[in-house]
């Protein structure tokens, strides 16, 4: 397993003391390594992922070295994303078992596996949107299923009508979740929420977990899980650990669901500081109830990222120099600073596993012979 960080391109290059040979495996993509082709790996690696600015630029990733010991990581390699045409996808973060999912502003999904270099351009969800209604994405999942050899990937989606002075009315939820093993697409309501926080979920063990608010009452008491189980497909919620008005992350710990809450602590008279310090209580879900795992504070932090595999290390994205990605060590209360940061980008860690499942998609062999066809014409 490793990890991969999301965030802007900057100006970046490999150690000059690292040998990198060039694979060619398409026009459209290609890869960097100190190996030829790469092999799945079992040691934990830090992926970073750069989005391009212009539109005319191509995705990438760069990965990194494990988190050892003190200081900076070492970037080893950089592999391109294909260019999944003919619409412009983006990365959204959603990854599960070596596959990751790249969504447009249109609703059109693509998976890609980047160990295979395969990709494939999921069908559209459903037919073209009737007058007046709006979907907007919320959150992305997904989950695989070793039984029947499927994955599904579970869609979020906020619907709305735009009326005739052009307010937005009607606001309600669904599930579109995605079977590969039959390429098709299910349409789930949500009816019992009011609203979903977006992008604050984590999919653990098989089950998507997300922020929300219930209809009867749309307040900070009425704040519950929405919990969509993948195997049986059903929906149902969870309670918060309390109502006391602060904000919750949903975060996977040491493979169970935790809550971390997060609020400023703004009883510090003698900080004086831009940034004062934020004081987290983390919440552990076990056998059907919440238990207090811990209580810590960070300064100038905010903004948890996920929990390292055995639950030391807390990532987070720093705001004082730009956007630097940083680990803290909750035993001794120690920042690392990982050597990452970017003045434009937001760095967003994703766990990654690589892994040779096929997708029945296009490969990155069959994508260079279509185009070498073409050119012989």
């Amino acid at each position: 397993m490793g990890y991969l960080i999301s965030t802007y391109p900057r100006d970046f290059g490999l150690p000059d003391d690292v040998h990198v040979s060039e694979t060619k495996c398409s026009p459209c993509l290609e890869l960097w390594k100190a190996d030829i082709c790469p092999k799945p790996k079992t040691e934990h690696d830090i992926f970073v992922y750069f989005r391009p600015i212009s539109q005319n630029d191509r995705e990438y990733f760069v990965a990194y070295d494990s988190l050892e010991e003190d200081g900076p990581i070492s970037p080893k390699y950089r592999i391109y994303a294909p260019p999944f045409p003919p619409k412009t996808y983006s990365f959204t973060g959603c990854t599960c078992d070596g596959l990751l999912h790249f969504q447009d502003r249109e609703s059109g999904h693509v998976l890609w596996n980047p160990t295979t270099s395969e990709y494939k351009i999921l069908p559209n969800p459903f037919l073209e949107l009737p007058p007046g209604l709006e979907h907007s994405s919320v959150a992305n999942g997904m989950w695989s299923d070793p039984r029947f050899e499927n994955y599904k990937l579970l869609h979020l989606v906020r619907s709305r009508f735009k009326d005739d002075p052009g307010m937005l009315v009607n606001e309600s939820y669904h599930i579109d979740l995605y079977s590969l093993k039959t390429n098709s697409w299910r349409r789930i309501p949500c009816t019992e929420f009011a609203s979903v926080e977006r992008n604050n979920c984590t999919c653990i063990s098989g089950v998507f977990y997300a922020a929300a608010f219930q209809k009867e009452a749309c307040t900070c008491c009425s704040g519950v899980i929405l919990s969509f189980d993948f195997s049986i497909e059903t929906l149902s919620t969870l309670p918060l650990p309390n109502h006391n008005g602060n904000r919750f992350l949903l975060l996977e710990y040491k493979g169970l669901l935790s809550a971390l809450e997060c609020w400023v602590d703004d009883d510090d008279e003698d900080d004086e500081s831009f940034y004062p310090p934020c004081d987290f209580e983390l919440w552990i879900m076990s056998d059907g109830s919440w238990t207090k795992e811990s209580i810590f504070h960070t300064r100038c932090i905010p903004e948890p990222s996920h929990f390292s595999p055995d639950g030391k290390l807390l990532y987070f994205v720093n705001f004082t120099v730009g956007f630097e990605l940083v680990a803290f060590d909750r035993a001794i209360g120690k920042l690392k600073h990982l050597g990452v940061n970017d003045p434009l980008g937001y760095p967003m860690m994703i766990p990654f596993l690589e892994s040779f499942v096929q997708l029945n998609g296009i490969s990155c062999m069959q994508e260079r012979y279509e185009h070498e066809k073409e050119e012989k014409k």
